[in-house]
C-alpha cells in the first residue's frame, strides 16, 4: 500500500521479500532460525536496520524508526 512508510518484521523470507518488493525500509527484529541470516543480508544491502531481540525496547524501536523515516542517507 502506498501509505506504508516502514515495515517492522521478524525477518522471515516471505515478509522480507514483500518489504523489499514494495520498496519500503525495513526494521527487522530476528529471533529464530533463518531470520538472523535474512536480516543480516538485508542490512548489508542497505534496505534494513536490524535490532537485537535481547536489546529490543521502546527506545531502540523509536531510534530505528526515526532513522528510517527521517534520515535521507
Amino acid at each position: 500500500h502506498p501509505n506504508v512508510k516502514c515495515y517492522v518484521a521478524h525477518g522471515g523470507l516471505l515478509g522480507l521479500s514483500e518489504g523489499v518488493s514494495a520498496g519500503v525500509p525495513l526494521v527487522i527484529v530476528p529471533f529464530f532460525g533463518d531470520q538472523f541470516h535474512n536480516a543480516a543480508s538485508a542490512e548489508a544491502r542497505g534496505v534494513a536496520i536490524v535490532l537485537e531481540w535481547s536489546k529490543f525496547n521502546a527506545q531502540t524501536l523509536q531510534t530505528a524508526l526515526d532513522k528510517v523515516l527521517n534520515d535521507p542517507t
